[in-house]
């Protein structure tokens, strides 16, 4: 949850500052295939890169944390990112809308036109 909820909201915060460029389309249409792709299935596409293919991350196994702590680390990572790109998908989605919508309100536009806010134009 907390790497979706880094990823996405800082995803959503760039895309929405750097509208209609090369940036905000990566980002909006890496969200579609985030949220168009089922957890299991992307669990496997990542066990067989980083597992398999990458042979950086083991396959299966777990250990307590007081244990091995290494271990029980590298055997929650692909866990921790298959659940959390969905949630960051829907989070960088959520987050980039709200932004554009809250930088095209009259207190912005009006702030904007004093100089205020010059470095988010």
């Amino acid at each position: 949850m907390v790497i979706g909820v880094v990823f996405g909201i800082s995803t959503g915060v760039v895309a929405a500052l750097k509208r209609n460029t090369k940036w905000d389309a990566i980002a909006t249409s890496s969200a579609m295939v985030a949220l168009a792709l089922p957890e299991f299935w992307l669990a496997l596409v990542l066990i067989l890169v980083f597992s398999v293919y990458l042979d950086l991350l083991p396959v299966f196994g777990s250990a307590l944390i007081w244990q091995d702590p290494l271990f029980a680390i590298q055997s929650s990572i692909l866990p921790w990112l298959a659940l959390g790109i969905g949630g960051a998908a829907t989070l960088m989605r959520q987050s980039r809308s709200s932004m554009l919508e809250t930088m095209g309100e009259d207190f912005i536009r009006t702030a904007r036109s004093k100089g205020y806010l010059s470095v988010l134009s």
